[in-house]
């Protein structure tokens, strides 16, 4: 279906105020594939006009039939160091840049965040009706992909103390149903107010100070960068996409090397199913 050549900028933008209502009477009737045509016809117009509030509006009515099915939007792989604190580590940020590079040679959208708190997120937007589980078996082959490629650095280790010392803790646990991450541009109940601020991916620098996003640098930094996430999840990979990235992750997992903390862990006589390793890290 062609996008809508006829219409004029007044008459697109009178569509996108009328058309997420619609969405909205669908959802509550249960007529989910009738809101999904309506905001197919929002696509064709963001397709035609892509400004920042047409890809914003077309973004909220998928997360809105998203919430109604109950399926995710998203597929998250959060990068922290719970032991030593990122300022420590050069590391961090270059592992963040693996992730991003093996994602998209998969063909695969990213959008990048601080956690807020110590972390990075690496966020992979789905396409429509994508389920939990391709979700988490997502998550999973990027996380094991990232740790094929830099196994001396970044670990699939949850517990703590199991972690070898200087490692980067790529966690990709967070994508079952009823799981949660911190909101875009969402203020953390810590102290001096830090947001979870969207990154763009030249700012995966050793410079990148997650400490200085906070609720009183944020709006300035808006109005010199803009809406970085909404410009980040516009776009999102096709069903077959998808298909095609989970197989090539799946193989470069499959072909990983032993992970360095097992080798470690045997020498002093620990077994894989100690308490260390059934702790849960904190939430960073």
């Amino acid at each position: 279906m062609s996008p809508h050549p006829a219409l004029s900028w007044e008459q697109a933008a009178d569509r996108l105020v009328l058309l997420p209502a619609a969405v909205e009477v669908d959802l509550a009737a249960g007529r989910v594939d009738s809101a999904e045509d309506a905001v197919a016809e929002m696509e064709r117009i963001a397709d035609v006009y892509p400004t920042t509030a047409a890809q914003s509006t077309v973004a909220a009515a998928r997360g809105a039939i998203a919430l109604a099915e109950d399926r995710p939007t998203d597929a998250l792989v959060h990068l922290r160091d719970a032991v030593n604190g990122w300022r420590e580590l050069g590391v961090p940020y270059e592992a963040a840049m693996v992730g991003v590079r093996i994602a998209e040679a998969c063909g695969l959208t990213v959008a990048l965040k601080t956690s807020g708190a110590s972390g990075i997120h690496i966020v992979l937007p789905l396409p429509p009706r994508t389920s939990y589980e391709t979700s988490a078996a997502l998550a999973l082959g990027l996380a094991g992909a990232v740790v094929a490629a830099d196994p001396e650095h970044a670990t699939l280790e949850r517990g703590i103390k199991a972690r070898p010392k200087g490692s980067i803790y790529v966690d990709a646990l967070q994508n079952a149903r009823g799981k949660s991450m911190a909101a875009p541009y969402s203020v953390r109940a810590k102290p001096a107010a830090p947001v979870s601020a969207p990154l763009r991916e030249r700012e995966l620098t050793s410079r990148l100070r997650i400490e200085t996003f906070t609720v009183k640098s944020m709006p300035a930094r808006l109005t010199r960068t803009g809406d970085v996430w909404g410009d980040a999840i516009a776009t999102r990979a096709s069903a077959r996409a998808l298909a095609r990235a989970m197989a090539t992750l799946q193989d470069v997992s499959a072909a990983s090397p032993p992970r360095r903390e097992r080798t470690r862990r045997s020498r002093v006589g620990g077994t894989h199913a100690g308490p260390a390793s059934r702790r849960r890290a904190r939430h960073a």
